[in-house]
């Protein structure tokens, strides 16, 4: 796993020193220089995911169940308790993510050389959004540049899911957000995609304070922070015992799970952080398939699952109604949504809301489950609107339409990838796309929930509107893309996409199709794998500060009757988003869908203003604080420590007489005193 980590960083190095050394010589990159720098950082991320499947088949084979590989790479330092070092934890959780991320990071790295053909253009690039002068602004290609990124990217998402301890997360936590940062303006010279880099980079960091708070906490109530030592012990079974013990940390850990969940806010695109996600879809197609869509924004997931013992019932409970407000203010944005990969951006905000949700509701499995197929068919739906836009350099989906006639192979992935999202799957038989199996797993953790906590019924109602929804703006999205005829000429001179995009396309649509099914005469699936070695605890389990909060065991949603039902209640959700599908289409209002004026009216000025209105708030405390601490706090200390040592300087000043007799009968003086004080030590 050693070399599947550090591949990418030899890809991030050789991206970075060549073409600069050969821009330094000639004054430009060459062509060949940037495939050459593609090729590589390809090679590398193919390297790690064989690297990765050979460790998901040792994994499988070893037994999901036995405890996990922990140590150290290399330590940095190491006093009495605190312990930072560059470690590794491989268990269940850390093996499938890292599978994912270099599946999805492999496909994005062969699509991204179909998708670029501009930047490598011999003539440079001519950006017709930007204008120098009068005229659209010409540059270098910077194929180079991009697989630079992609590479750092890479790197450092696979540091943190390989982390060891929270310190080396959060350092990685931190390296993936400067490379999302990157990523997103990579069109730097468009204002748009600068603002939305900026604005992803400092949400996302007023995010990582909460994150910051949180570790300290942590190290307060548990007096460590590496989650699992070769001992059995560390920072999750200290939490653990803690939070089952109820002791007098039991508060503390309260308040370090709010803290660590506020860093997840913003890298996983919570309410009320949440707006930065819609205007990062201003980068390149293939940065929001791997960075909004399976691995970036899926990273406050994956801190909750990894640090799940440590949160208390309290802290869960919250959780799972951010979630499932996310969930639901996701999907009625993008019913509204006119572009086809902002309703794809609504649409991942909605899905991380299902996450969270099943986490909060005590479904570990149901969560990280839903985050694995979530991954492949979302990461198939941006590369079709990466295409689409390639096709009619367009993804208003007022000027597409008819798609389905000259982009055909592209319409029927597309299909897969909406059916998978849908959930579509027959109840009863246990058969369907990915996502039937991972969106019914959460419909029964949250039935379970509610039968132990009568006062949690909307917990129940929110997904169940949200699937409904989410059938209605996929199939709208698929009918107003593909279905009719082409409403621009652009899409009447459409073409089907190359065969460097379709490939990988290819591969994601197998995946959101099987992903959930279990392997025949083997009986072992991902759900099952994830089950093995799930830290959920098989108890039901109270809180100690609020009594009504309950969490269901582990395994207390798997009853035969809770499973009928979830899907049955998944199923009629579709079924009703379908038929509102159907009802807007034949009134013409597929378009603007039940006067969908008020939800744009939501989406561009009424949250936008409560948006400006926070960070106001925001700034107006900051400034408050900064003048507080910094002016009156700060630099009163500061002025008084020197007026004190200015003092002190004039009073000594008075003794340097220059006369060497003084001086030596102070030198006289002061073997006596220090000679006494040692007399009257040894008696």
């Amino acid at each position: 796993m050693l070399v599947a980590w550090l591949a990418p960083l030899a890809a991030f190095v050789a991206a970075a020193i060549v073409p600069t050394i050969e821009h330094r010589r000639r004054g430009r990159v060459s062509i060949a220089t940037a495939r050459a720098v593609a090729q590589v950082a390809t090679a590398c991320s193919v390297l790690s995911l064989g690297l990765a499947l050979v460790a998901l088949a040792a994994w499988v084979w070893r037994g999901s169940d036995q405890p996990p590989i922990v140590g150290d790479w290399f330590r940095f330092v190491r006093v009495g308790p605190l312990d930072l070092s560059a470690g590794y934890c491989l268990d269940t959780l850390s093996v499938v993510m890292t599978t994912v991320v270099t599946l999805v990071a492999t496909c994005v790295h062969v699509y991204a050389r179909g998708y670029f053909t501009e930047e490598m253009a011999p003539e440079g690039v001519v950006d017709s959004e930007v204008l120098s002068g009068t005229l659209p602004l010409q540059r270098e290609g910077r194929l180079h540049r991009f697989y630079q990124h992609l590479s750092l990217f890479l790197f450092s998402m696979l540091g943190l899911v390989l982390s060891g301890n929270l310190a080396m997360t959060f350092v990685f936590w931190e390296l993936v957000g400067l490379s999302s940062y990157l990523l997103i303006g990579f069109y730097y010279e468009r204002e748009a995609a600068a603002n939305a880099a900026s604005k992803a980079m400092l949400v996302n960091r007023l995010a990582d304070v909460g994150l910051l708070l949180g570790m300290i906490a942590l190290w307060n109530a548990t007096g460590g922070l590496v989650f699992i030592d070769g001992e059995g012990g560390g920072l999750l079974s200290a939490g653990q015992a803690l939070r089952e013990s109820g002791g007098a940390n039991y508060r503390m850990l309260c308040w370090a799970g709010l803290g660590l969940f506020c860093g997840c806010l913003g890298k996983s695109a919570q309410f009320p952080l949440w707006t930065w996600l819609p205007d990062a879809m201003q980068g390149p197609t293939p940065v929001s398939a791997l960075v909004h869509s399976a691995t970036m924004v899926a990273a406050g997931v994956f801190l909750i699952g990894r640090v799940y013992p440590l949160l208390t019932p309290e802290v869960l409970v919250i959780v799972a109604s951010v979630g499932a407000l996310t969930l639901l203010i996701g999907a009625v944005l993008a019913c509204a949504a006119a572009d086809f990969k902002r309703v794809l951006a609504f649409s991942t905000i909605s899905q991380l809301g299902y996450m969270m949700l099943a986490m909060g509701l005590g479904g570990w499995v149901a969560g990280i489950f839903h985050l694995m197929t979530h991954a492949m068919f979302k990461s198939l739906l941006f590369l079709a609107a990466g295409a689409v836009i390639h096709a009619t350099h367009s993804g208003d989906l007022a000027q597409l339409g008819g798609l389905r006639q000259r982009m055909p192979r592209t319409a029927w992935l597309t299909g897969i990838g909406v059916l998978a999202i849908m959930g579509a799957g027959i109840p009863g038989l246990g058969l369907g796309l990915s996502g039937f199996y991972s969106k019914d797993l959460i419909f029964e953790q949250a039935i379970g929930f509610y039968r132990a906590n009568s006062w949690a019924g909307w917990l129940l109602v929110a997904p169940t509107i949200g699937a409904a929804l989410t059938a209605f703006y996929m199939g709208r999205l698929w009918l107003l893309t593909f279905a009719g005829k082409p409403r621009s000429v652009a899409a009447a001179e459409a073409h089907e996409a190359a065969p460097t995009l379709l490939l990988p396309m290819l591969v994601l649509a197998a995946l959101a199709i099987s992903a959930g099914w279990t392997l025949p005469g083997l009986n072992a699936s991902l759900a099952a794998l994830l089950d093995a070695g799930s830290p959920a605890p098989h108890q039901l389990t109270v809180g100690t500060l609020w009594p009504e909060a309950v969490i269901p065991g582990a395994h207390d949603h798997h009853a035969p009757g809770i499973k009928l039902r979830a899907g049955l209640l998944a199923l009629g959700a579709t079924a009703a988003g379908l038929a509102l599908v159907g009802i807007s289409r034949l009134r013409g209002r597929l378009a603007n869908p039940l006067g969908a004026g008020v939800v744009q009216a939501l989406d561009l000025r009424t949250l936008p203003a409560i948006n400006r209105g926070f960070a106001t708030s925001v700034r107006s405390c900051g400034t408050f604080l900064a003048e507080a601490i910094d002016r009156w706090t700060i630099d009163n200390s500061l002025i008084g420590f020197t007026r004190g040592l200015w003092r002190g300087g004039v009073a000594l000043h008075r003794i340097e007489t220059g006369s060497l007799r003084h001086y030596i009968v102070f030198l006289v003086l002061g073997v006596v005193f220090l000679g006494s004080l040692a007399i009257l030590a040894v008696v």
